[in-house]
């Protein structure tokens, strides 16, 4: 009796286990907000460099490797302009920008937390690290710059294996130097404001 007890816990246990659902993917439109940072070229004045704001998209992978703890990895792509602005003016009045379309990923590794707060809801925060790549086409190439990932957002059950997310990504990062060693570049942050639909499994 006590090896037929045994056998039927260890596969009642496998049966929770199977039905358990540890993979989630989410697919989110994306709004992109970029804060200003400095560039100096050849240690000269500094110029200001922003990327124009924008809609996009993104997908987010999770493995929960407990009820509360996850590792994942995330994708977003929007298109974006680069602009530059001198901080010089010559002659007295005038500043001389430069615009040039780019398309703007960003990568990332990143380890979510969760904790409910109520039924549907689901609050989470992750962290992590990652890179944003720029492709400013014939105008200025490619930038590859590392990431510090930070976010929050939470989740609405709306079925058995799907919710609604609602969240943002926060990534620090130097960018604007485009591969020219000559150039140094300051700290900025990318704001990320995310919302779309989880499916688990």
């Amino acid at each position: 009796m006590k090896y037929i007890c045994t056998l039927i816990l260890i596969l009642s246990t496998a049966a929770c286990a199977a039905q358990e659902m540890r993979n989630e993917i989410a697919i989110s439109a994306v709004g992109n907000l970029n804060s200003a940072s400095y560039i100096y070229l050849r240690g000269g004045t500094p110029v200001m460099s922003t990327q124009k704001s924008s809609v996009g998209g993104g997908m987010e992978y999770r493995r929960w490797l407990s009820p509360h703890l996850a590792l994942g990895a995330l994708f977003e792509q929007n298109p974006s302009d680069g602009k530059l602005l001198t901080t010089y003016n010559h002659p007295p009045g005038r500043y001389d920008y430069h615009y040039w379309p780019q398309m703007h990923y960003e990568t990332g590794v990143v380890l979510t937390e969760r904790f409910a707060a109520g039924k549907k809801v689901t609050p989470f925060f992750h962290e992590g690290a990652g890179g944003v790549i720029t492709n400013g086409y014939d105008n200025s190439g490619w930038s590859h710059d590392f990431a510090f990932i930070t976010g929050f957002g939470a989740d609405y059950e709306i079925g058995k294996r799907t919710a609604m997310r609602a969240g943002m990504n926060i990534l620090n990062t130097k960018t604007g130097c485009y591969g020219d060693h000559t150039c140094r570049q300051t700290w900025s942050n990318i704001q990320d404001l995310t919302l779309g639909v989880v499916y688990r499994w």
